[in-house]
């Protein structure tokens, strides 16, 4: 299970919490009408007063910074995991 809070969304993209809340549904529908082998699949999202949770297909080997910790690259040659995602941010995958 994914847990994205809301309020750090809207600071982050500097949006209001309406639209983090818009932007989580259509991060929502899109991710669960996609299907690619290496793309962990959606099955369900639920939101409370603060955070968003996807409920998202279990994958053996931790996250994705669990993964970049374990890299012998020096930390600053890096990709940084906000870096990262911006290019798919800008396409509305979260």
């Amino acid at each position: 299970m994914k847990r994205v809070d809301r309020q750090k969304l809207a600071k982050h993209f500097q949006i209001s919490a309406a639209e983090a809340e818009q932007m989580v549904e259509q991060e929502f529908w899109q991710m669960q009408h996609t299907n690619h082998p290496h793309i962990i699949k959606l099955f369900d999202f639920f939101q409370d007063e603060r955070y968003a949770y996807f409920v998202m297909e279990a994958v053996n080997g931790g996250t994705l910074r669990q993964l970049l910790n374990t890299l012998k690259t020096p930390k600053g040659e890096r990709p940084k995991l906000s870096e990262a995602g911006k290019p798919k941010h800008t396409d509305s995958f979260l």
